[in-house]
């Protein structure tokens, strides 16, 4: 009975925790943690905490780690979204437009509206724009 094979457990989990993603390990694995950028430790969960960007290096260091349910999916709404900005920002503020009005008295300056639509996309207000 003692030698019996056991099945493969997993020795990693990763929990979405706020903006952070928290990696629960094993002691021994203590150094593959900490050669991902970004992190510390979390003595009260007892868990490493990165941000929410640092999750592909996460996997790469732990491929088997158990995954919370729908982080991958966050995660990859997050990158579309930084994507968005990215794209918003090379575009330029010099003919932006708002998509809705803005809640302000005066005209805004072109950058002042720019960041008004980054800001409004972010936060999910102009999803079906």
């Amino acid at each position: 009975m003692r030698n019996q094979l056991r099945p493969y457990l997993p020795h990693a989990r990763l929990v979405r925790a706020k903006d952070k993603i928290q990696l629960y390990c094993r002691y021994e694995d203590r150094d593959a943690a900490k050669q991902i950028q970004g992190y510390s430790w979390n003595a009260k969960q007892k868990c490493w905490e990165y941000p929410l960007g640092h999750y592909d290096e996460i996997r790469e260091a732990f491929p088997f780690a158990q995954v919370e349910e729908g982080l991958q999916q966050e995660v990859t709404n997050i990158k579309d979204l930084e994507k968005e900005v990215t794209k918003a920002k090379l575009a330029g503020w010099e003919n932006i437009e708002p998509t809705e009005p803005m809640p302000i008295k005066t005209k805004p300056f072109q950058h002042q509206t720019l960041g008004y639509e980054i800001a409004c996309k972010l936060m999910g207000v102009f999803r079906n724009h």
